[in-house]
């Protein structure tokens, strides 16, 4: 921004102070008196009246320059807060080790159609098979990533982008039909929580 010292009502440094956002600034003009102030204010530069073409090249030069290198800055001070904000994000599993025939196997979550409770241990389903792991269906729901993971029932928690469609009784019941064919119940006390994850009331 090219802006004069002395301007009709407000001067340039009473303008400065009512932007919300502080522009590159050039002071412009005929008093030499005010260019320690312009530099307090961060001026890029102090342009005395009468100025040549060369001069001005100059602080186009430099305006340019300076410009570019507080974009540099800006977009890393964006991209460190990016980081920051990324390192805060819960950590969620992307794989799981599951055994089966003596065999260990990383089963991706993605691969995963749905998760049960069976006794002391959840039931890992995917596809036309299911591993057992050792653990507890709540603990082991902490660390499944809830953009994908719901729980549906106190017994069940299904991939909702393993969902086929949703089957609804006459008594008002709610199963869930997976792409693998395989129906889950939706119970009612998690039925108001898993219609609101798609934007729809029951």
């Amino acid at each position: 921004m090219f802006l004069d010292v002395q301007m009709p009502e407000l001067s340039g440094f009473d303008v400065l102070r009512k932007l919300a956002y502080r522009p590159a600034v050039v002071f412009v003009t005929a008093f030499d008196k005010y260019a320690v102030r312009a530099f307090d204010e961060h001026a890029l530069d102090y342009l005395l009246k009468p100025f040549d073409q060369e001069r001005l090249a100059e602080t186009l030069r430099r305006a340019t320059t300076a410009i570019e290198h507080r974009q540099d800055s800006d977009q890393s001070v964006r991209l460190s807060a990016l980081l920051a904000q990324l390192e805060q994000r819960p950590r969620y599993l992307e794989r799981v080790a599951v055994k089966r025939n003596g065999r260990i196997r990383l089963l991706a979550m993605a691969e995963i159609d749905c998760l049960e409770s069976d006794d002391n241990y959840v039931r890992v389903t995917s596809g036309d098979v299911s591993y057992l792991l050792r653990d507890s269906l709540t603990r082991f729901e902490e660390k499944l990533d809830p953009l994908y993971f719901i729980r549906v029932h106190r017994c069940a928690i299904v991939n909702v982008t393993k969902l086929e469609h949703i089957e609804t009784s006459f008594r008002g019941e709610y199963k869930l039909v997976l792409n693998s064919g395989k129906r889950l119940t939706l119970s009612r006390s998690y039925r108001d929580n898993f219609f609101e994850k798609f934007g729809h009331g029951t």
